[in-house]
Parts: C-alpha cells; sequence; structure tokens
C-alpha cells in the first residue's frame, strides 16, 4: 500500500512538473522493428507504442521523434532532447548517460557476402573492411576486439544495406532485428550470410547523466505499463518472427498477387457482394499456394532421397575399385592388373558391353594390353597415336562409331571386331599429366552416357592415375597400401579444402591417446587408420553441401550419412573391415543423443570413443584457435558427449606433448 502511494505521488509530482511540458525521446530512424518510419514518415514501432502507452497511463505528452542514432545521442546530450531510447549501456556511455531499467535483449551478429568463407567470429575479420553504424555499440566492441579491422561509417543501418547491395562493403556488423528487415527489403537475404551472434546486450532508455528526476518518472511511467500489454505490442510487431524467411518470399509474391486482385475487386465493385466474392478467391489462392508449397517441398525430399540413393550407389561402387586397388600386390604384373581394373569397371557400369585397355609403348605408339567383350586378334595390336582420341588430365572423351574413323587404317581383321561400336568413352591414366594407360568402355547402341557413370569414371580416372604412380615409385606392399589411402584423403581434402591434414592429425592423436591408455602396438595401428579414413564417406557428398557452413535439414541429414557411408567402404576391404564399428560409431555421444544409433556410454565400442575425443579436440582447435578455450571445452563436454577417462588421457598426452 504505502509503494503504491509512494507510485502515485510520484507520477502526481512528475505530471505537474510536466504538465505543460512535453517530454521529447529520439529514436534510431533505422530500427525495425523497434523504430523506424511509416510511408508517411511518422514514427512507428515497438518502442513508439510503447512510449504511447507510457504517455496514456502518466498523462504526459510525448513527441517521439526518428533521427541517425549519432545524432540523436548529441541532442540529449546537447539537452535539445530528453530521453534517447534504445540504448545499450556501455562503460564509456555511462560516462554521459543513466540508464533506466532495461526491457528487451537483443543480439547482434557479423554478416558477411556468401562468397566469403572462414569467418566465424570478430578474430577473422582482421585485414577486412567493415561497415559499422555512427554511433553504434558495434564501434565500440570492434575497436576493442578486431583492432587490425577497418571500420567505415554510415548514418543508418538502411545506409550500410544499400552499400552492400552494390558491392561496396561485402562485411558489416549489425544488431539482429533491423538486420533480418532490411536483407529482405532489399533482396540480398540469399546474398549473405551471418555469424552466430558476437554479443547479446540489454536495452535501455537514456538521459542525460545526472537528471535522476526524469529517470525516476521514467521508470515509474514503465511499472504501471503490465506484462500482458507489454507482450501485445512485442507480438504486434514481432510475430512474423515464428516463420522462415523463405515463407516471407512466397508470401510476399502472394500478398502483391493478391492485392493487385483486391484493387480490381474494389475498383470494379465496392459492394459487400463483391467483398465476399473476393475473400473466397484470397482462400482459394491461400490454399492453392499452401499445396503448392506442399508440392514443391515433397518434390525437395524426393530430390535429396535420390541424391543419397545415387550418392549410396557411387559410393559402393568406388568401395569396389578401393578394395581392388588395396589387394594388390606392388609386384603385379602390369597386364593383369588392368585386366582386373577393366572387369571391375564392366561390372560396376553394366551400361558398357565391352571395353579395352591401351598401354603407351612409346612416344608414338599405343599397344592393346587387355580386353573383355573382343576376339584375341586385337589384344597386343600396336596402334598409331593418329589412330586414337588421347584425353587430357582428368578429361572423359566420348566417340561415336570408332570403326568409322578407322577404316583404311587398320587391318580388316582388327577392324571387323570394332565396327559393331556405336558409342564409346575413353578416359586417360598416368602420371604428372601423361597418359600411360587408356582406357575404352564401349556399347554397340548409340546412347548417350549418363551421369552417374561419367562421375565414377572420372573418380576411377583419378584413383587409377594415383595407383599408377604409387606404383611406379613404391616397391612395398604395406607402403603402397598407406600411399594410395593418402592420395584418397587428399582427393577428399581437395574436394573440401577446409578439411585438410585434419584425417592425419585425428589419427596420431587417437594413436597417442591409444599408447597412453596401455594398448597394444596392433591396437594402437588399428585406431590410427581408423582415424585415417574415418571421414572417407564425405569423398562421394556433392562439393556445394561440403563447403556449405550452414545446413538444411535435408542437408544435414545427408552429412550425418558419412560415418555409416565411410564403415561400409572399408567393410568391403577385407584388411581394413575390423576398423568398420570404429568409423561407424564414432559420432556417437556419451549421453546418448549422438547418431548413426544413439548408443550411450559403454555401449560405444572404446576405440570409437577415443576416435570421437581426437575428432572433437581437433575441430575445437579449429574453431576457436586458443588452447585454453579447448581445454575448457573438453572439460565441460566430459561425461555428456565424451568420455571422460578418455578426455583425462587426452589432457595427459598434451601435458607431455607440446608439439601436439
Amino acid at each position: 500500500m504505502k509503494k503504491a502511494l509512494t507510485l502515485i505521488l510520484v507520477i502526481m509530482i512528475s505530471i505537474t512538473i510536466y504538465s505543460e511540458k512535453v517530454l521529447k525521446v529520439v529514436g534510431d530512424i533505422s530500427y525495425p522493428p523497434f523504430s523506424f518510419p511509416d510511408q508517411d514518415g511518422n514514427p512507428q514501432g515497438i518502442c513508439v507504442d510503447l512510449w504511447k502507452l507510457w504517455s496514456k497511463k502518466t498523462g504526459i505528452r510525448v513527441d517521439y521523434r526518428l533521427l541517425p542514432w549519432e545524432e540523436a545521442q548529441k541532442l540529449v546530450l546537447e539537452g535539445k532532447a530528453d530521453v534517447a531510447d534504445f540504448m545499450f549501456y556501455s562503460e564509456e556511455r555511462d560516462k554521459y548517460f543513466d540508464f533506466s531499467k532495461h526491457y528487451t535483449k537483443v543480439t547482434t551478429s557479423i554478416y558477411f557476402h556468401k562468397d566469403l568463407a572462414g569467418i566465424r567470429s570478430v578474430e577473422d575479420l582482421k585485414g577486412f573492411l567493415i561497415g559499422v553504424k555512427k554511433g553504434d555499440f558495434a564501434v565500440e566492441y570492434l575497436k576493442k576486439h578486431a583492432r587490425n579491422s577497418s571500420l567505415i561509417m554510415f548514418d543508418t543501418y538502411d545506409e550500410i544495406l544499400k552499400a552492400a547491395k552494390k558491392g561496396e562493403i561485402k562485411i558489416f556488423v549489425m544488431d539482429d532485428p533491423p538486420a533480418n528487415y532490411y536483407l529482405l527489403k532489399y533482396g540480398v537475404f540469399e546474398k549473405f550470410r551471418k555469424t552466430d551472434p558476437i554479443y547479446e546486450e540489454l536495452v535501455y532508455c537514456s538521459v542525460k547523466e545526472g537528471n535522476h528526476e526524469l529517470l525516476k518518472l521514467i521508470n515509474e511511467g514503465f511499472s504501471m505499463i503490465s506484462k500482458e500489454e507489454k507482450e501485445r505490442i512485442f507480438n504486434k510487431w514481432l510475430k512474423k518472427k515464428i516463420f522462415p524467411p523463405v515463407f516471407w518470399k512466397y508470401l510476399f509474391i502472394s500478398l502483391m498477387i493478391l492485392a493487385g486482385i483486391f484493387t480490381i475487386v474494389i475498383l470494379w465493385n465496392r459492394e459487400l457482394k463483391r467483398r465476399i466474392r473476393k475473400a473466397t478467391k484470397e482462400l482459394i489462392d491461400k490454399e492453392n499456394e499452401l499445396n503448392k508449397m506442399y508440392t514443391e517441398l515433397k518434390k525437395k525430399n524426393l530430390e535429396v532421397e535420390r541424391a543419397y540413393s545415387l550418392l549410396k550407389e557411387q559410393s559402393a561402387k568406388i568401395g569396389r575399385i578401393i578394395k581392388l586397388i588395396s589387394n594388390i600386390s606392388p609386384h603385379v604384373d602390369q597386364n593383369e592388373l588392368m585386366e582386373m581394373l577393366l572387369n571391375t569397371l564392366l561390372d560396376v557400369l553394366p551400361e558398357f558391353e565391352k571395353g579395352r585397355v591401351y598401354f603407351r609403348e612409346n612416344d608414338k605408339r599405343w599397344r592393346c594390353i587387355a580386353t573383355k567383350g573382343y576376339n584375341d586378334s586385337l589384344k597386343n595390336y600396336l596402334f598409331n597415336e593418329e589412330w586414337l582420341i588421347i584425353p587430357k588430365k582428368e578429361e572423359i572423351v566420348v566417340l561415336d562409331d570408332i570403326g568409322e574413323h578407322l577404316k583404311g587404317k587398320l587391318p580388316q581383321d582388327i577392324l571387323d571386331t570394332i565396327l559393331d561400336i556405336k558409342k564409346s568413352v575413353g578416359i586417360g591414366v598416368g602420371c604428372n599429366g601423361t597418359p600411360v594407360f587408356l582406357f575404352f568402355l564401349d556399347k554397340t547402341e548409340k546412347t548417350d552416357i549418363s551421369e552417374a557413370s561419367r562421375k565414377v569414371l572420372k573418380n576411377f580416372s583419378k584413383l587409377i592415375s594415383i595407383f599408377t604412380c604409387l606404383k611406379i615409385f613404391m616397391n612395398r606392399e604395406s607402403a603402397y597400401r598407406r600411399e594410395v589411402i593418402n592420395a584418397m584423403l587428399f582427393l577428399l581434402e581437395k574436394k573440401a579444402p577446409f578439411i585438410k591434414g585434419h584425417s592425419m592429425r585425428v589419427a596420431k592423436l587417437s594413436a597417442l591417446i591409444a599408447k597412453k591408455m596401455g594398448f597394444t602396438r596392433d591396437e594402437i595401428d588399428r585406431i590410427f587408420w581408423a582415424g585415417i579414413l574415418h571421414d572417407i564417406g564425405k569423398f562421394g557428398i556433392p562439393e556445394k553441401v561440403l563447403m556449405k557452413r550452414s545446413y538444411t535439414d535435408e542437408e544435414m541429414n545427408l552429412i550425418r550419412k558419412h560415418p555409416q557411408i565411410s564403415a561400409d567402404i572399408v567393410e568391403n576391404i577385407e584388411h581394413l573391415r575390423p576398423l568398420a564399428d570404429i568409423i561407424r560409431y564414432h559420432h556417437e555421444r556419451w549421453d546418448g543423443k549422438g547418431y548413426p544409433k544413439g548408443l550411450k556410454g559403454e555401449e560405444i565400442p572404446l576405440f570409437a570413443r577415443i576416435l570421437a575425443v581426437a575428432d572433437t579436440f581437433d575441430n575445437l582447435m579449429n574453431e576457436y584457435k586458443d588452447y585454453r578455450k579447448v581445454i575448457h571445452e573438453l572439460e565441460r563436454l566430459s561425461w555428456e558427449q565424451l568420455d571422460g577417462n578418455v578426455v583425462k588421457a587426452l589432457l595427459s598426452v598434451l601435458e607431455e606433448r607440446e608439439e601436439v
């Protein structure tokens, strides 16, 4: 009761003081949905509505003006305005302003053009030109935390987005609510990405330092506004947040169509009957739009399913080729090896009926050393180089009617063997860009070569080219197998450069942890090779998906299948089969929230738990680039995501080996 009487007394005194005075409030002119002008230039937004309700509660008139933010702050300091609305607190500002009770929180992020990569935090802004708003809290923050970056100042957020759309700036720092609004307004939402919020701050009203009576009046006035009243105002402006950005794209198109229909109907007839007919049409259009969106979503889901099926099929085919390569002795006869490779290639690509392999005998002549589907007359025959189409490095050539092309150049008995070939595809296999072997796959019908076959052939060309180089320079079988796998990792890292060296680092660290935990040499070797091969399943994932920093649900589901795909590949290779479960379960979590099986605690194989700790450590080092932060995060994840005993072993290794 006493508190209520005090509040009434304060309000009555304040009303007496300000009864003939208008409270001048200034807000940011470009801060939707909190303060921004309508089409006529009048203030609107959450802050404007809150102050209108404040005026109604207190009886004090409020003049709310929109200005560039730096100019608004200066007016308060010069005494030309009473309140600067919607301000973040900082120690620097505290020297000049007094702050009210806070009434909401706002996050701020780094926004960067999609062509830029590797920007995750302020530490990554070194050397870049960053767009910021004059007088913004972000200016203080960046000068403190990103000293090596250059700031370009704009009067308003609106001007920042205009400059970004023109390509004048590639990076800017902005509070998230107005950023979302202007990215959509200027049609550049899909051209810019954002980091996780770099900070989250409370929002206050501020008055000039020492104006305690006014500050008390502001606080008491806002205390008269109920929680329900505040929620109604916030919901009025923020309800759009429940929809994803893509919804607004479709909704905008729909509303434009409906607006045109509405205008025509109003001009045609304003009678109630026409309005009812219009409302019915709106409902039908919306239903059709939803049906269209559902159909599109279903179509995309089918595309993802087809992509995964194709990925699984290609992974299986590549796995068969890897299996063959990994089991070949470096001393195997060259012709026998090419025969084996040709047979395997025709098995995994059944659309082809026949095949030929040529070996470079010298600079001008090629010998046919392996065939399938042809008689023996073609084998060992020497071809002049000008008779053949020689594919360039990583090139696939498609030929029609090769028999017609070679008429008059080959003996008739040799020519007769290839006259029925209507379509051929050729790839070169060699070392240092120079073909040593030519593979030609043939079919007797003039049909197009499928895209899936092209991809398998291209990968085959890369793999066998690497194999050929290794076979030339490696003599020992164990070293040969190791280099083949390293070459596979090289291809994967070339496809996704941001993971370069990751597999080797994880393998070495896994081996050190296993050694610390007392495992045998054979067991240490096993977990080392599991680390080398744990991400090999990403080989078949499209590059555009691997290179992304954020994923749709469908893409994330595709990414999460890589442990199973990696395990499937090594499971088909006899001497690598013991590694399968280590690789398959290295993304399981101690608390049972991992994938692919949701195993919990000691249900997860111990070697998989060791690999998970090493993998997590390397990923954290890439993310934080700060040893202490990584150690702190590992300790936090113990007994939640990771096996705490394995984490202890890792920390012991790190203490003993500074080079890690």
